[in-house]
């Protein structure tokens, strides 16, 4: 059929948002196509982070998945 094309055509695939879900596609989809990333924050990772907490700030405390969003 002319419309068909075959199972090894590389597509053009945009990723919005380099949180762990972003990433994760991102990932696994680039080993047979063209992936592009997109995030708005300066950094990666969404709400998954590590921050120094403690006294003396040298206790690393992971808080990503502390995080709910209402749909």
């Amino acid at each position: 059929m002319p419309f068909e094309t075959s199972a090894a055509a590389r597509k053009k695939i945009a990723v919005i948002g380099a949180g762990i879900t972003g990433m994760g596609a991102a990932e696994r989809l680039a080993d047979k196509h063209h992936v592009v990333l997109f995030e708005a924050e300066a950094r990666l990772g969404g709400h998954a982070r590590t921050i120094m907490a403690g006294k003396r700030g040298d206790q690393p405390v992971d808080t990503g998945f502390i995080v709910f969003n209402y749909a």
